[in-house]
C-alpha cells in the first residue's frame, strides 16, 4: 500500500486541489476487497472541507481523501491504513500495514513575500530606463513654425509595466504631452520664442507590488528659438560668408 499527495512542498493557505490518494492491494488473492479489507485515510483536515471516495477496481482498492480550500492547520502528517479480517475458509489471516504523507501549508503572507522577492530581484537586475528625444524639424527653430519633440523610452521586453513619461521645463513646471505607450510627444503649434527653454522628459518605471525606489531615465533638449529677423540675419551673415 501507499499514499501519495497531488502536490508536494510548500503549499499555501486559500489554494485548492490538494488531495492524497492510498492506494491498497492485498497480498492475499483470497481477499475479498469490498468486505475483508478495511481502509481508510485520516489526518489534520477536517470538516466540511474534507471529501473521501473509495472505489476498487480488479481488486485494488483506492480511498481518495480531498481537500477543499487548504488551512494552516492542515499542515502534519496523514496516515492511510488498511487491514485484513481474517477468513478461515479461506486461510486469510488478519492483517494491517500503514503509509504516511507529510504536507506542509504555509501562510499567504509569505506566499506574496516569496513572489515579491523574485520580483525585486528582477526588478533590480534592469538598467535604468532609456530616454531618447526627436526633434521635427531639427533645432534650432524659427518662430511662426510648427515643431514636434518625441520622447521615447526603451524598455526591457518581459517587464509588464508601462512606464510614466514626463514633460518639464528647467523651472520644474510639469507639461501636458500626446501620451502614447513608450512615446509622449510635445507639440508647438506655432513655436513662439518665450517657448525657449531647457526641456526634460523623465521616464519612471515602479512595480506596486515591491516597496522599492523608482527607476527612471531622462534626456534634455535645449530649444533655441530663433526671431524672424534673427533667422534672416543669421542665414543673411552666413551667405556673405560664401560670396
Amino acid at each position: 500500500m501507499v499514499i501519495n499527495a497531488s502536490r508536494t512542498g510548500t503549499l499555501y493557505e486559500g489554494t485548492t486541489g490538494q488531495s492524497l490518494s492510498c492506494v491498497v492491494t492485498p497480498d492475499n488473492t483470497g481477499v475479498d476487497t469490498s468486505t475483508n479489507l478495511i481502509r481508510g485515510v485520516t489526518g489534520p483536515a477536517d470538516g466540511d472541507r474534507v471529501s473521501i471516495s473509495d472505489t476498487v477496481n480488479d481488486g485494488v482498492a483506492t480511498v481518495e481523501y480531498s481537500i477543499g480550500v487548504l488551512s494552516l492547520n492542515d499542515t502534519g502528517t496523514y496516515t492511510c491504513s488498511a487491514s485484513v479480517s481474517p477468513v478461515s475458509s479461506q486461510y486469510v489471516v488478519a492483517a494491517s500495514n500503514t503509509d504516511t504523507e507529510s504536507i506542509t501549508v504555509e501562510g499567504e503572507s509569505l506566499k506574496y513575500t516569496e513572489i515579491n522577492t523574485l520580483i525585486l530581484y528582477l526588478f533590480t537586475a534592469l538598467p535604468d530606463p532609456v530616454v531618447t528625444i526627436m526633434s521635427s524639424p531639427s533645432l534650432p527653430i524659427l518662430a511662426g513654425t510648427s515643431l514636434t519633440l518625441t520622447c521615447t523610452v526603451d524598455m526591457v521586453d518581459f517587464l509588464a509595466v508601462e512606464p510614466v513619461l514626463v514633460w518639464t521645463r528647467v523651472d520644474g513646471q510639469t507639461l501636458t504631452g500626446s501620451l502614447s505607450g513608450l512615446t509622449n510627444t510635445l507639440s508647438f503649434d506655432p513655436v513662439v520664442t518665450s517657448n525657449a527653454d531647457q526641456y526634460t522628459c523623465t521616464a519612471t518605471v515602479n512595480v506596486p507590488v515591491v516597496n522599492i525606489i523608482d527607476r527612471t531615465g531622462n534626456n534634455t533638449v535645449d530649444l533655441n528659438v530663433d526671431s524672424e529677423y534673427a533667422y534672416t540675419h543669421k542665414h543673411k551673415h552666413v551667405i556673405s560668408l560664401f560670396s
